[in-house]
């Protein structure tokens, strides 16, 4: 991570008020300066990711894992890697309850760095912040901070992503009508 780093997030749960109040300032630096290099690389980006960027907000899913998916499931000579993610805490509600599903063709193995720092919470890890880059011409990163410490970084070269929405076992497996579905139950490129 090059802007939302691991640090940084931990400098933001002190208790000391003169400390929040400069972490936050960094933090809206931070935002900023993102920002701009996303606006600079969108272009290079394949169309789903940017979907992806534009109209999905992980921030606060349940970080359900990362995965790699089995040869024999999807015959391939590349890495195929998925993470999962449960939104019942997104911030954009027509995206309650569901799961979103992101998956990649790697180019190299899957990075996952876990702090030494022990003031991460091991319960229930959260998807917090995520940045996305360009690695050379065709090759791309995705590099998620979670609750617990971990930072993963996916180099692909290839992306798709799926929202489902979450069954509900009171109406025997049936998608809960009452809640607002997104008009496309799956996207993909």
């Amino acid at each position: 991570m090059k802007y939302f780093t691991p640090e940084l997030y931990l400098q933001g749960q002190s208790l000391d008020d003169d400390v929040l109040d400069r972490t936050e300032e960094e933090w809206e630096r931070r935002i900023k300066r993102y920002r701009r290099h996303y606006k600079k690389i969108e272009v290079r980006l394949p169309a789903a990711l940017r979907r992806f960027h534009d109209e999905q907000c992980l921030h606060d899913a349940e970080w359900c894992g990362l995965a790699r998916l089995p040869v024999h499931v999807f015959p391939s000579d590349s890495q195929e890697v998925t993470i999962i993610a449960r939104q019942e805490n997104t911030l954009i509600p027509e995206f309650l309850h569901t799961l979103a599903i992101l998956h990649y063709t790697a180019t190299a193995e899957p990075v996952v760095e876990k702090p030494r720092d022990s003031a991460f919470q091991e319960i229930h890890p959260i998807w917090l912040y995520d940045e996305i880059d360009v690695v050379s011409p065709g090759v791309f990163s995705h590099s998620i901070l979670v609750s617990n410490g971990l930072v993963v970084t996916i180099h692909f070269r290839e992306f798709r992503y799926y929202i489902a929405p979450l069954l509900d076992p009171s109406l025997n497996g049936a998608a809960d009508e009452a809640q607002p579905v997104p008009a496309r139950k799956s996207t993909s490129a």
